[in-house]
């Protein structure tokens, strides 16, 4: 089993009222009741334009009244995502979690 169906199976063992994929990113939304089902899970490295990247995500979640919560599994390396969020101008509650 590779990564993506191994987080694929967590999410139908935990399914959330709401999901959609995008560019390797998994949208979750269940009403807020747990990180896990209501947040952006990236599924595969992310290469484009950061500030944009979040914004989207930002605003599906504040359309939610929630807070926008990145999930990043530790098997990415996203280290650049990360630095993007620690420094860009966020208006709405949003955390990320590394796995």
């Amino acid at each position: 089993m590779n990564f993506k169906e191994i987080e694929k199976a967590g999410f139908r063992s935990w399914p959330a009222l709401e999901e959609s994929e995008l560019d390797g990113i998994v949208l979750r939304f269940s009403n807020g009741y747990t990180k896990r089902a209501n947040s952006a899970n990236l599924l595969q490295e992310q290469d484009s334009d950061f500030d944009s990247l979040v914004s989207r995500y930002e605003g599906y979640f504040r359309d939610k009244d929630l807070p926008c919560i990145f999930r990043i599994n530790s098997i990415l390396s996203s280290l650049l995502i990360i630095c993007s969020l620690q420094i860009l101008p966020i208006s709405f509650p949003f955390h990320f979690l590394i796995h």
